[in-house]
């Protein structure tokens, strides 16, 4: 089984990118548990994702971002 790569570890810059995140849902008047209904999870699953205790897979990290109108731009690159 291969390791599952996390959307933190791939962004690299988890904390910074979890506080504004964090700071996104507050703006918009969103508390934990109603991001929790929008994402399909349940609110401590969100609370464990902001305060850094768990890291959300590559989907829910993109399905956050898109329930908080959350602009991300991805890129790959490969080297050998």
């Amino acid at each position: 089984m291969s390791p599952t790569l996390t959307a933190m570890h791939a962004i690299g810059q988890s904390r910074a990118v979890r506080d504004e995140l964090v700071t996104r849902r507050i703006s918009l008047g969103i508390t934990q548990a109603e991001l929790a209904t929008r994402v399909g999870r349940i609110r401590e699953t969100v609370n464990r994702w902001e305060t850094g205790k768990t890291d959300p897979t590559m989907t829910e990290f993109f399905v956050w971002c898109s329930v908080l109108w959350y602009d991300i731009k991805v890129t790959a690159s490969v080297t050998q």
